[in-house]
């Protein structure tokens, strides 16, 4: 089967709420102020309050509580707000779809810590638009949940066979003809998300240098073994994936550095993790 045959169809995953995308057209729009922004999100009274609890947690560390999505907004800016608000959406909207297959606290830790290791790879590299990577790490893995939503009976025989040893990624191509990184591409390409995120999903298992997006995989590639080698949650692979050696030499991450970036990832997946599970 083909990785968009996964996505189409009568299955339980059919269309992001249309809050999100309202905030998305909001936040590509120049013209649109934090105030009409605020009234948007405002809207949605239990979206609003999640944010407000966000933006107030100790990740973000600002001085004084932040009582309105206004203020909000003109403090992390409206890109990470859309963000934010896809977080906070798609969280809420895969909740304990997984049933008994997956640990769901487990696997959102694993998402976001995943988010936040990107994001900061990014900020070393002082790439545009770190925001993104977070939104690729958190949704790395959703294929997966697709997958074990639509099909647990093929999911099962893939959990059987990856028991026997290897990657559970592996067991995937080989039980379904696909793997969850190219059915969250599929889910992302549906979803009408960018292009530059869905590619960088699809292959953050096995990023290709001749590839346009293959800095983004790269990022998120390297993003998720380090998660992984952490312990930082788990979305159902129980080995840490093998490290792609162009992956690592195209983030040039200076050794050095990785004490103090892991050390990061771990104290603010913690405390995000605190605020959206």
């Amino acid at each position: 089967m083909s990785a968009e045959s996964f996505v189409e169809g009568t299955i339980q995953v059919g269309t992001l709420p249309a809050i999100f995308f309202k905030v998305n057209e909001a936040v590509e729009n120049p013209e649109t102020s934090f105030t009409d922004l605020g009234r948007i999100i405002s809207a949605d009274s239990g979206l609003a309050a999640r944010l407000l609890k966000v933006v107030n947690s100790p990740y973000y560390g600002f001085e004084n509580t932040i009582e309105t999505l206004g203020h909000a907004i003109t403090l992390v800016g409206m890109a990470e707000v859309r963000d934010l608000v896809l977080a906070t959406t798609v969280i809420r909207y895969f909740r304990g779809v997984a049933g008994e297959s997956v640990d769901m606290s487990s696997f959102w830790l694993h998402s976001i810590a995943c988010g936040i290791a990107a994001r900061n790879i990014a900020v070393l590299r002082q790439e545009p638009g770190v925001e993104r990577f977070y939104t690729a790490g958190l949704l790395h893995d959703i294929g997966r949940l697709v997958l074990f939503m639509n099909h647990p009976s093929e999911m099962k025989d893939a959990l059987h066979h990856y028991e026997k040893g290897g990657l559970l990624v592996d067991a995937e191509r080989e039980v379904l003809g696909a793997d969850h990184a190219q059915v969250g591409a599929a889910l992302l390409a549906k979803w009408k998300l960018p292009g530059r995120l869905a590619a960088a999903v699809g292959g953050h298992h096995a990023p290709d240098p001749e590839t346009e997006n293959f800095t983004d995989a790269a990022i998120l590639h390297v993003a998720d073994v380090l998660v992984h080698g952490l312990e930082l949650g788990a979305s159902g692979e129980r080995f840490v994936p093998p490290l792609s050696a162009s992956a690592w030499e195209a983030v040039g991450l200076d050794t050095d550095d990785l004490p103090a970036l892991l050390a990061r990832v771990e104290q603010q997946a913690a405390e995000m993790a605190q605020t959206f599970l």
